[in-house]
């Protein structure tokens, strides 16, 4: 089903305009969170854009934020270091960052997930921001949103803060101690093109990762 404002093709594929869709370079990495004998497959997903450089806004945010004790520094191929971007694998960084969490790790579960999308649903339609879709899974979250004349890192906080208090109200395990990691992490989606092309990314999550998820959790 198409959002308001999206066009479809004969294949399928989303467009928001007749815009011709900018070169752009596409890096994966896949790794596996254990837990409690289950195993939650991830994959990330990085985009990069090439466009003019600008100094108008950019026309919406892909944001991802991961769950309290997932997607450790050193875990799994090609993670990112916030200032350094992408990474090798390194064991004994993710062993000594596990050994040093204050809190067990917990995923959520069928039900927590729609409480989340909930919570972010709510909060963009009261602060009047555009949400084109959302995915929440066991151990992160997707967010493709414009929020004019919003900072980034305010939109990402709000909505992470909003989820929070819905799942702390609904289920006491998450009283008393954290849901998510700090920060997250944000990218510019400077033209409608970028917006089409994560939005695809975030419903292919909806239609194929929720089927991973259920199976390990």
């Amino acid at each position: 089903m198409s959002r308001m404002g999206e066009q479809r093709d004969a294949s399928g594929t989303i467009s928001l305009a007749s815009h011709q869709t900018r070169p752009s370079i596409c890096f994966l990495s896949f790794g596996g969170l254990p837990q409690r004998n289950k195993k939650c497959t991830y994959v990330h997903i990085y985009w990069f854009w090439f466009s003019p450089m600008s100094k108008a806004q950019p026309t919406g945010y892909f944001i991802t934020w991961t769950v309290y004790g997932t997607h450790l520094p050193g875990d799994g191929p090609n993670w990112r270091h916030r200032k350094q971007g992408q990474k090798l694998p390194a064991p004994l960084l993710r062993d000594w960052t596990a050994d040093r969490l204050k809190h067990d790790v917990e995923l959520l579960e069928a039900h927590m997930r729609l409480v989340t999308q909930a919570a972010i649903e709510h909060r963009c339609k009261v602060k009047n921001w555009k949400l084109w879709s959302a995915y929440v899974g066991c151990n992160h979250v997707h967010v493709v949103v414009s929020a004019s004349s919003k900072r980034p890192e305010t939109v990402r906080d709000q909505l992470k803060s909003a989820s929070t208090e819905m799942l702390r109200i609904r289920f006491p395990s998450w009283r008393g101690r954290p849901v998510w990691t700090r920060c997250g992490d944000v990218e510019f989606l400077c033209d409608e093109d970028a917006i089409a092309a994560a939005v695809q990314y975030v419903e292919w999550a909806q239609t194929h990762k929720d089927r991973e998820i259920d199976a390990a959790l």
